[in-house]
């Protein structure tokens, strides 16, 4: 991720300070807080260069398919989640039940108000799920239940939403991307 921080910052230099960059990767990469104990990621870097200029833009989703790759073989594999089938979670719930497709959310004003920090505080997990999936899932079927709780537990950021991200987008419902077959 340091790498990826002098990269950032390398392109600031060249294309001048006042100039905004947009960088989209895996929320573990632009978290504020370390990713990993131990391990900053690219955010924490940019966060400590360039302090509340940086926006932490995190992703999430309720429900839906996504595409990885199994680990072992390398292969594209299809999973589904369901938030209904994971360990209750009141924060995925109310956001699911807004009935929007997308939701922004602004945490560096939502945190300000007490009652809504305190939830945050309590509740808000993110997933992060990378560009492979274990081994132990590539037998699985699209059936909503891909993740036991041991599963979930693994691939949940357990610090609360606000601490790593000034902002998150929530999308209701996620469909897989496409292999487009090279001619």
């Amino acid at each position: 991720d340091h790498s990826m921080f002098l990269n950032v910052k390398s392109i600031r230099q060249i294309r001048g300070r006042k100039e905004k960059a947009i960088v989209w990767t895996h929320n573990a990469h632009i978290t504020r807080t370390p990713a990993e104990k131990g391990c900053n990621s690219m955010g924490t870097y940019l966060a400590m260069k360039y302090g509340k200029s940086y926006y932490a833009l995190g992703f999430d989703f309720g429900q839906g398919d996504f595409s990885s790759l199994n680990q072992a073989k390398g292969k594209p594999v299809a999973v589904s989640l369901d938030w209904k089938s994971r360990k209750p979670n009141p924060y995925w719930s109310a956001l699911a039940h807004q009935n929007h497709p997308v939701i922004f959310m602004d945490l560096r004003r939502a945190k300000q108000t007490p009652k809504v920090r305190k939830f945050l505080d309590r509740y808000s997990q993110v997933r992060s799920i990378g560009v492979t999936i274990p081994e132990r899932h590539s037998q699985v079927h699209l059936d909503g239940t891909i993740f036991t709780e041991k599963d979930q537990k693994e691939h949940l950021d357990r610090s609360p939403v606000h601490e790593n991200y000034d902002g998150m987008i929530w999308f209701n419902r996620t469909t897989p991307s496409r292999v487009i077959p090279l001619e």
